[in-house]
């Protein structure tokens, strides 16, 4: 099973390529995040399957979700497809708090 975390920050990119290749090569769970994740996954999923995405407004809920849904030994990807203006500073930045949640989870308490 593979995660991916997608969306951010709405700039109005067209998506059709990115949406006609998830249908391709679909993932076990997507994630989508902000105002951008929500437009993907409408352009992506029938209607009657939007009840069943997972679609957060911050990336700390879902990177949560993510590590906890994700079995040991799977890929949980953060490949946005979306800027983050609207939580950080700049790609580097989600980057990095991307890599310290994962090292926070995996540490001893």
């Amino acid at each position: 099973m593979h995660t991916l975390l997608l969306g951010g920050f709405d700039r109005g990119v067209d998506y059709s390529l990115l949406v006609s290749y998830l249908k391709d090569h679909p993932v076990n769970k997507i994630l989508f995040i902000g105002k951008a994740g929500r437009r993907i996954a409408n352009e992506l999923l029938n209607p009657d399957d939007l009840d069943k995405a997972m679609i957060f407004q911050d990336f700390e809920s879902a990177v949560n979700t993510a590590m906890s849904i994700t079995p040991a030994g799977a890929t949980c990807l953060l490949s946005p497809a979306a800027a983050s203006y609207d939580m950080f500073k700049n790609f580097e930045h989600r980057g990095e708090k991307f890599r310290q949640m994962l090292l926070d989870k995996d540490s001893p308490a």
